[in-house]
C-alpha cells in the first residue's frame, strides 16, 4: 500500500517484523561478542564509519532469496545495526516469470523506490541492461562516498544458484567491491541459510581490500571476489559453500 501511496517506509522495521514470524526463532552468532551484546536502536560496533554488508543469495524451492535479505534484515535489527539504516541492492526484474517479467519489474521498482534500495538489472546483465547496471553501480559508489556513515547490503552473486549453494559472482563484482572500499568502507559478511528447520544468520569479522598494484583489472576483479566469497563461505555449512569449499 505504501508503494502504491508514493510513501516511503523503513525497510528494517518491515523485515524485523516479518523475521518475528519465524518459528523456530531466527538465530544469529558472530565472533564478535560486543556484536551481539547491542540493543536496537543502538548505533552497534562498527561505529560511524561507512559498512558494506555482504551475503549469500540462498535460496530454495519454494523460498525466495527475499527471505533470506528478511532473514538477514531481522538479524541486523536484532544486533543493533539500524541507525543509519543500510540502502539494500536488489534485483529490478525477475526474469524467471516468463511474460510476468516486464509487470515485476514495475513492481520492483516501486518496492525499491518505497524502501530507497538501489535497483541493479539481473545479473549477468544482458547486453542491452550493461548501461542501466553502470547507472546503479555509479549510485552506490557516489552514495558512499557523500555520506559518512553510509551502510549498504549486498549479494554479490546477485541470483539463484538453484540449490542455495555459493557460486561466482558475476564479472566485475569484485572492482566493485573494490571501489566501495576505496571509498572508505569496511567489510562485514554474512552467511544466512535455513538449518536445522531454523533461519541461520552468521556475521563474520569486518575486514577491509586493498588490491596488490601489480595486478591486472581482471586479477583485481578476481583477487577481491575470492577473498568476499571465501568470508561468507566460511560463515555457512560445508553444504553450501558451492565453489568456495576450499575455505575454512
Amino acid at each position: 500500500m505504501s508503494a502504491l501511496a508514493a510513501r516511503h517506509r523503513p525497510l528494517l522495521m518491515d523485515m524485523a517484523a516479518l523475521a518475528a514470524t519465524f518459528h523456530p526463532p531466527l538465530q544469529i552468532k558472530s565472533p564478535d561478542e560486543s556484536l551481539l551484546a547491542c540493543r536496537p536502536g543502538q548505533a552497534g560496533p562498527a561505529g560511524p564509519g561507512r559498512l558494506l554488508i555482504v551475503f549469500n543469495h540462498y535460496s530454495r524451492a519454494g523460498v525466495p532469496a527475499w527471505w533470506t535479505a528478511i532473514a538477514l534484515g531481522g538479524a541486523l535489527v536484532q544486533v543493533g545495526l539500524t541507525k543509519p539504516e543500510p540502502r539494500w541492492v536488489m534485483t529490478d526484474t525477475l526474469n524467471y516469470l516468463g511474460w510476468l517479467a516486464p509487470l515485476s519489474r514495475w513492481v520492483l521498482h516501486r518496492i525499491a523506490w518505497t524502501y530507497n534500495a538501489f535497483s541493479m538489472p539481473p545479473m549477468p546483465p544482458s547486453p542491452q541492461a550493461r548501461q542501466a547496471c553502470a547507472s546503479t553501480v555509479r549510485c552506490v559508489i557516489a552514495f558512499a562516498r557523500q555520506q559518512r556513515a553510509a551502510r549498504v547490503c549486498l549479494a554479490p552473486e546477485g541470483r539463484d544458484s538453484g540449490d542455495g549453494s555459493l557460486i561466482a559472482p558475476p564479472a566485475g563484482a569484485g572492482r566493485f567491491i573494490l571501489q566501495l572500499c576505496r571509498t572508505g568502507m569496511t567489510v562485514l559478511p554474512a552467511g544466512v541459510c535455513e538449518d536445522g528447520g531454523a533461519w541461520h544468520v552468521r556475521l563474520g569479522s569486518t575486514f577491509t581490500l586493498s588490491a596488490p598494484a601489480d595486478l591486472s583489472t581482471d586479477e583485481r576483479d578476481g583477487w577481491a571476489v575470492r577473498r568476499v566469497m571465501g568470508a561468507i563461505a566460511a560463515l555457512l555449512p560445508r553444504r553450501l559453500r558451492g565453489a568456495y569449499q576450499i575455505f575454512p
